[in-house]
């Protein structure tokens, strides 16, 4: 035992001790290097990304100012009619209300002393007698299919009013998802 303890030392003493220096001097050397590298790719990585980063947060903010844009545009256009002079108004596909505008209020719901709140998400059952009602809801149907063309009554205070009614379906891709509707008073055509 003690001649291959003394052979280690001389092992070690010699050569073999300038071998395994020089080992672990280019193992750390090696390891340094490798370790420069790979915090150089990682800064690299690091600033695309960033830069990465700033043009997706560009795109985005494009993005929200095109949907902000096409907001408004929608906005405009769904509430055009609320300004237009003669009665109209959407429903669903059930015939509930979804909106009219300040004429329909104005002529139809305000004699009755009804707002828009009273009729919207109600159908014309809710507000117009039975007789009336079912007719409309029938124009309606017809409406689905097509855009109509009709004359319709409806009372005021004890009073009939002949309205010229144009009925239309609404549509999203082909899909009819309502009716809309627009009426004159007949007296205002003479």
């Amino acid at each position: 035992m003690n001649e291959l303890i003394s052979q280690i030392f001389l092992f070690v003493g010699g050569a073999g001790f300038t071998t395994i220096i020089n080992y672990f001097v280019t193992k750390r050397q090696q390891s340094r290097e490798d370790f420069v590298t790979m915090m150089s790719l990682w800064k690299e990585d690091n600033v695309r990304l960033r830069h990465e980063e700033e043009l997706l947060k560009e795109k985005v903010n494009e993005l929200i100012e095109d949907i902000n844009d096409l907001k408004l545009k929608l906005l405009l256009f769904e509430t055009a009619h609320m300004e237009l002079p003669i009665p109209m108004w959407v429903k669903d596909t059930d015939g509930t209300i979804l909106t009219i505008n300040r004429a329909y209020e104005k002529q139809f719901l305000e004699p009755l002393g009804k707002t828009a709140s009273d009729y919207i998400g109600k159908t014309d059952f809710d507000i117009w007698p039975e007789e009336y009602a079912k007719k409309f809801q029938d124009n309606d149907v017809k409406a689905l299919r097509g855009v109509v063309y009709l004359n319709e009554i409806i009372p005021i205070n004890n009073k009939v009013i002949e309205l010229v009614v144009i009925k239309y379906p609404r549509k999203i891709n082909n899909t009819v998802i309502g009716i809309g509707g627009v009426s004159i008073d007949k007296s205002l055509l003479k």
